[in-house]
């Protein structure tokens, strides 16, 4: 039998013919490779993943590949210390939450518009965030109330951010949970709670309508503290009814102890005042000699009539003296985080964003809040922020960002006050900020 010997194939690949019409040097089937130009049959090429551990690889998970008008972008939740040349890394980090900072998981969908990388991302606490190159699309998470937050000041936090991002509105979170809203001139609304559920209360009260209102009379009630209790360690609870039938309870104060009877006295009024958009109730202290008696009056909606029903003070403690007490120790603000939030990025011009930092606060008297601000320049004026971004300045949690050239950093030192219930500050050890867009990294 004679063996036909085909030397090249330089008729290519012809599947139209049969193999016994066919001129010799006709390829009939060929998987996983090409003819080259000289009729030599090459192996394709494959797809290897770069091993996490070598020089050239990723030492951190990425995610997704897309082309903008700055290269090809990788996204990542941190910075890998080494990867391939010509990929730019770009940084998705979580908005700022309570707890744990979240974990990039997952990119859902990305694509280039306009030139730069929109990306939808899975974090795994399970929250969808949307990014344009780079940085939070506000309007996604605008209205969202990520399961992280527990806080009533978070809630308020991140609702006045919502409220803030709506040009001619203006929001202050008040430190305690509620919200101060304020719409543009001539602009009238009236809020309507969507949601009640029984691990809260939702509502509202409006304050001011640009017109002189008629002084309001209601139903009122009083107690006095006769005896304090220990100043930081015990507690006042004050009750009401829910409705104008006398039916349901609402807590209208848990508060502490103050430093004396008076002082207790106008905690427990200023507590019920805090509440008043939930529970419609509102307090006084009294004049002179009656500073240390508290009036409680019920909603105006339900008259001045006296109506019989009951305001209840509940007193939780151990001290029976004669308001010596004990207090909640020296205030001071915790920083839980390193001072020290590096970023490097190397990705072109870029919004870089810090490590989220977390401040507490300790002793004094619960309930806290906090407020950030740049380190001023003494003698001033100025600060020491170098124009960085505070992106929480009255929660406890916080990153920094700044918009930096190709090669460029910015440094700057921050510190956090924190204020007790009842009037006590004191501020953070120095935060410094770190932030490099450095192509060397």
């Amino acid at each position: 039998m004679e063996n036909l010997i085909i030397s090249n194939f330089r008729f290519g690949l012809d599947a139209r013919r049969s193999e016994l019409t066919s001129q010799p040097g006709t390829a009939m089937v060929l998987e996983n490779g090409h003819v080259n130009s000289g009729g030599e049959i090459e192996k394709r090429k494959a797809f290897v993943e770069i091993g996490v551990t070598t020089q050239l690889g990723f030492d951190v998970p990425t995610f997704g590949l897309e082309a903008t008008d700055e290269g090809l972008v990788v996204f990542a939740g941190q910075l890998p210390a080494h990867y391939p040349t010509g990929t730019i890394v770009q940084l998705l980090i979580h908005p700022p939450t309570e707890g744990t900072e979240p974990s990039l998981e997952a990119v859902i969908f990305s694509c280039n518009f306009n030139g730069k990388a929109f990306v939808i991302t899975r974090f795994d606490n399970g929250n969808i965030v949307f990014f344009y190159n780079g940085v939070v699309v506000a309007q996604s998470i605008d209205g969202l109330v990520f399961s992280d937050f527990v806080l009533l000041v978070s809630l308020a936090t991140n609702l006045t951010q919502a409220i803030n991002s709506i040009e001619g509105w203006v929001a202050t979170a008040n430190g305690d949970g509620s919200v101060t809203v304020k719409s543009p001139p001539g602009v009238y609304f009236t809020p309507v709670p969507e949601k009640n559920t029984v691990d809260g209360l939702l509502g509202y009260t409006l304050i001011d309508k640009d017109h002189a209102g008629s002084a309001g009379t209601s139903a009122v009630a009083a107690f006095q503290i006769t005896v304090n209790g220990a100043a930081g360690v015990d507690t006042y609870v004050v009750t009401a009814p829910h409705n104008s039938d006398g039916s349901g309870t609402v807590t209208l104060c848990n508060t502490l102890a103050a430093a004396s009877a008076v002082a207790t006295a106008a905690a427990i009024k200023s507590c019920i005042n805090d509440n008043t958009y939930l529970t419609g109730y509102s307090a006084t202290v009294g004049l002179g000699v009656d500073t240390n008696k508290v009036f409680v009056y019920a909603p105006q909606a339900w008259g001045a009539t006296a109506n019989g029903l009951t305001v209840t003070l509940t007193y939780t403690g151990g001290n029976s003296g004669d308001g010596g007490g004990g207090t909640g120790g020296t205030l001071v603000c915790n920083i839980d985080q390193p001072t020290n939030a590096t970023i490097h990025v190397g990705s072109g011009t870029a919004n870089v964003f810090s490590k989220i930092v977390h401040a507490s606060g300790a002793g004094g008297t619960a309930p806290y809040t906090y407020l950030w601000a740049a380190k001023p320049v003494v003698p001033g004026p100025g600060d020491q922020g170098d124009g960085i971004t505070i992106s929480s300045p009255t929660a406890a949690s916080t990153n920094f960002h700044k918009t930096l050239p190709i090669n460029t950093s910015a440094y700057g030192k921050f510190v956090c006050t924190v204020t007790d219930s009842l009037g006590a500050i004191a501020a953070s050890v120095d935060v410094t900020v770190l932030l490099e867009n450095d192509s060397n990294n």
